[in-house]
């Protein structure tokens, strides 16, 4: 009887158990709910309060817009301050009048100026390599790499070379400079090549012949160069002619230029016939002579799109070590892509002599057509770039593990001391390996200096983007586990082996420099096999949040990303957390994945210790599942159809790469003194006037990052955002999503403004603050002109500009204080006459620079 009374009393609680389990499920689904409800109650409440007080203003604005546009169009912006009649009210006429006509007749645009625009090209190229010299010597006398002394290896690939492709042959045979090796790369060919090569190859034992199917002049090209064995590398093609000379002076320039790891020559075009092609005004000099006679200096080389080294050239080893193969991405370009990568990396002159030492032969009726024909044009722009992409990544910060077996070695510390000075980052392995750092585009490197490496430890970092063996032990059974070597026995003398090694270093900075130089190459190239790979996606859309130590608000934004319209099957989140060491989000953010673990996938970390809003935004795109990638501040809450929304915009618009939506400011109550009517763009608003989707096509019309939704193949295209600009900490610069926006126009990205895309940002109170103003202003002027120094846009400002309107502010202030205006509406234009001052200053120094 007790026996049954027990079971009936077991079943009982098992049924007030469950019964209860189900109550707990019921009230988390309400809280849920309940959660869900606050969220929309409080972003509509917002959004109808921000309505109310702009509802008088609703015609001023979308007629203003419309002005705008058209002024900046015509040119004559000067108009748009006569519409303002408040300020025609406080200053008067002359003072309106004379701003209009600052605005309207101080402006550049080089688009038709080629000379100017070369001026800008220069300049920020060479304000690069400046930067890029004071962090990275890559000084080509403090490294050695496995080579044959004073050898030069000629590659020639070759697919259906046909008729003249003897005369090729003939032409390097044929050489004043006979210490070479002639590598033939025969590409598949289905003419009579083979039999050509053969015979020549019997007569001379100079030449090596590699046969392989068709793989494309940029594999065939790379397979020639890894059995090269020569201390100075070139290539030739099947229909082109190397005059007598063309090695030895090559070769010449280089053992004088010691400092120099390319140099390029002068060539004269010949036509099918092989008769000289005169008039073609390529550089000619002079006139009929079908000379061709190359600009002195590569400054131009990266940022103008003209090829401009031609076909005879010669590079050292060294320099092939560091960049290892050409792309077979760039099939038609892979030659223009190296020189970029060369010239990004290392020193390019021309040689000292004018005359030509090479025949190039055009087969169409002129240079024009035969460009066209390759599609040599169309794909340079995009090409641009994407270098520019890369020389923003060559100045970035990379994560460094640096272990040894003894910390007194001298090569070690200046190894570590190198880094450092560079900016980079240096963690311990127990540090790096508790960052979830990024799968894609992590940037952690590992670098073990010792002879007798742990295989288990090693292993451990091979999740990282680059590893280097610094060893004086170059037999060490793991060695080949390691993406680059490089020895501490200056007297070892290796066999020409692989790209990966063995260097030999002169110090710790050189073993570094080369290091760094290897390893992001190697990185980029990772990159641009995801960018070229068939597109695959795995969900609809991609949610980015990047974080800087934000607390409950940070909560909020992931809740209103959750509670989307969307099915939680089609989306996926992506935490960034850019402090990760200190934040304890990824305790917050693993909750969350519990709480979903039904949904594979939907909630994702990533760490990423480099500061900066740009690092963390392009890791968590280059990790992105999604075929559009939305970005959206930490302190935002997201409409419950935001992704509907957007998704919509890059369906029915597909020529669009971004598309943005409103970011409506929640106004804190009681109202900051300091956020006055028509200022809130200075905290991130950003207001559609139009009810439906249209395109954006001036800068001031591009949107904000705090809601900001991009194409990912498009945005891959361009290498991300630039990491050179975005905020970092309390500098306030930003820039980035207007950067990116005007690098999807060149490569033929529209850009989307679709107003039923909303989210409610809220600001922290500690942000409405005159400082912040003042920031804000000055970043935002000084920043616009950057755009222009920087080749995103063609129009930017002159000097006379900015003395101009230095002098109309300090007018303004002066009518004010007679006014007795209001001290913040002073305080406004004080705070643009600094702005402008700044902006004259920055001016005069990068006029110093060029």
């Amino acid at each position: 009887m007790s026996d049954n009374l027990k079971t009936e009393n077991a079943q009982t609680l098992e049924e007030k158990l469950n019964r209860a389990e189900e109550t707990i499920k019921s009230l988390n689904e309400r809280i849920e709910a309940d959660r869900n409800a606050i969220m929309q109650i409080q972003f509509e409440a917002s959004q109808h309060k921000q309505e109310e007080l702009d509802l008088h203003e609703t015609y001023v604005w979308r007629t203003g817009l419309k002005i705008e546009k058209l002024l900046q169009k015509t040119g004559i912006a000067f108009i748009r301050s006569l519409l303002v009649l408040a300020d025609y009210k406080r200053m008067g006429l002359r003072v309106v009048l004379r701003r209009g006509l600052n605005e309207g007749l101080h402006r550049e645009n080089v688009t038709r100026n080629k000379k100017r625009k070369l001026q800008l090209c220069r300049a920020k190229f060479l304000k690069y390599k400046k930067a890029r010299a004071q962090v990275v010597k890559n000084d080509l006398k403090s490294f050695t790499v496995p080579q044959r002394d004073g050898l030069v290896s000629v590659v020639l690939p070759v697919y259906n070379g046909g008729t003249i492709l003897a005369k090729s042959i003939e032409s390097v045979l044929s050489q004043s400079y006979k210490n070479f090796e002639l590598i033939i790369v025969n590409d598949g060919s289905t003419d009579g090549s083979a039999q050509i090569i053969e015979k020549f190859a019997k007569k001379d034992k100079r030449i090596k012949v590699i046969e392989q199917e068709n793989k494309k002049l940029p594999t065939a090209l790379s397979v020639g160069f890894r059995e090269a064995k020569g201390e100075f590398l070139t290539w030739t093609s099947a229909d082109n002619i190397m005059l007598p000379d063309c090695l030895k002076i090559l070769v010449d320039n280089l053992k004088r230029k010691l400092d120099t790891a390319m140099v390029y020559g002068n060539m004269r075009l010949i036509d099918r016939s092989g008769h000289i092609k005169r008039g073609h005004f390529w550089y000619e000099k002079p006139w009929f002579s079908g000379n061709v006679c190359l600009p002195k200096t590569t400054d131009c080389l990266n940022t103008f799109a003209n090829n401009t080294i031609g076909a005879a050239f010669m590079y050292r080893r060294k320099a092939a070590f560091i960049l290892e193969d050409y792309s077979r991405f760039k099939t038609n370009l892979e030659d223009y892509d190296y020189w970029m990568r060369l010239n990004s990396m290392l020193k390019i002159e021309h040689i000292d002599e004018d005359k030509p030492i090479y025949l190039y032969r055009i087969h169409g009726d002129s240079l024009t057509a035969h460009d066209k024909e390759l599609g040599i044009t169309k794909n340079r722009y995009k090409l641009m770039v994407l270098d520019d992409f890369r020389r923003d990544f060559y100045m970035s910060c990379l994560v460094w593990v640096i272990e040894t077996e003894d910390e007194e070695t001298p090569l070690y510390k200046e190894f570590r001391a190198a880094a450092e000075a560079a900016g980079h980052m240096i963690f311990t392995r127990e540090e790096a390996l508790s960052v979830e750092a990024a799968k894609e585009y992590s940037c952690f490197c590992y670098a073990y200096f010792g002879d007798n490496p742990d295989i288990e430890k090693l292993n451990e970092m091979q999740r990282f983007s680059g590893t280097v063996l610094v060893s004086g032990n170059t037999d060490c059974e793991i060695k080949n586990s390691f993406d680059m070597l490089i020895t501490t026995d200056k007297n070892q003398i290796f066999d020409e082996g692989s790209y990966r090694g063995w260097f030999g270093a002169k110090d710790g900075k050189a073993a570094f420099d080369i290091a760094e130089s290897k390893l992001k190459n190697k990185i980029l190239y990772n990159l641009e096999q995801m960018i070229e790979e068939p597109e695959r996606y795995e969900k609809k859309m991609s949610i980015i949040i990047c974080t800087y130590l934000r607390g409950e608000k940070l909560i909020d934004a992931i809740w209103s990303v959750i509670r989307q319209s969307l099915s939680k099957k089609e989306y996926e989140i992506i935490i960034v957390d850019n402090a990760p060491f200190t934040s304890g989000i990824r305790e917050q953010v693993e909750d969350f994945q519990r709480k979903y673990s039904e949904y594979e996938g939907f909630i994702r970390y990533i760490g990423v210790p480099q500061k900066g809003l740009s690092y963390a935004r392009n890791a968590g795109m280059w990790n992105a599942k999604g075929e559009y990638l939305t970005f959206l501040d930490d302190d935002v809450l997201a409409d419950y159809y935001l992704l509907e929304e957007i998704y919509s915009g890059f369906k029915y618009h597909p020529e669009v790469g971004i598309v943005g939506g409103q970011v409506i400011l929640e106004r804190p109550f009681p109202t900051p003194k300091v956020l006055r009517k028509g200022w809130e763009s200075l905290w991130s608003q950003f207001k559609i006037s139009e009810s439906s989707f249209r395109l954006a096509t001036q800068q001031f019309e591009f949107p904000y990052g705090a809601n900001y939704s991009v194409k990912r193949s498009a945005i891959w295209r361009v290498g991300g955002f630039r990491m050179s600009y975005g905020r970092v900490g309390n500098d306030f610069a930003g820039g980035e999503e207007t950067a990116l926006a005007f690098k999807m126009l060149q490569i033929g990205f529209g850009i989307g403004l679709q107003p039923g895309a909303k989210v409610l940002h809220r600001v922290d109170h500690n942000r409405f603050t005159t400082e912040h103003v003042k920031k804000t202003i000055m970043a935002g002027i000084v920043t616009t002109h950057r755009f222009f120094l920087d080749l995103h846009t063609p129009i930017g400002w002159t000097e006379r500009y900015a003395k101009n309107q230095i002098k109309i502010t300090e007018k303004e202030i002066k009518i004010l204080t007679r006014k007795k205006a209001d001290e913040l509406d002073i305080y406004y234009k004080k705070c643009y006459l600094a702005a402008y001052q700044r902006l004259l200053e920055y001016m005069q120094e990068n006029q110093t620079e060029r």
